[in-house]
């Protein structure tokens, strides 16, 4: 299973690194999943690495999307 985010945060910094104030990175992440009859569950990890280190990651909003893989 692999799941899409969109990281969106606001950041100060130089303006090539911007669009419209904010900062934005697709980020993908594959769960490792065995298929079990008798639930459906997983285990994942996150790890966010900040390109920009001279500047912090401030108001970092993660959005979640499950989606069914038959719709």
């Amino acid at each position: 299973m692999i799941l899409y985010l969109m990281l969106f945060w606001q950041m100060a910094g130089p303006a090539w690194a911007q669009a419209g104030g904010a900062v934005c990175a697709e980020v993908k992440i594959v769960i490792e999943q065995k298929l079990s009859l008798e639930r459906q569950a997983f285990d994942a990890r996150m790890v966010i690495t900040n390109g920009l280190p001279d500047q912090k990651l401030q108001d970092v909003h993660v959005e979640l999307l499950f989606m069914d893989g038959n719709l």
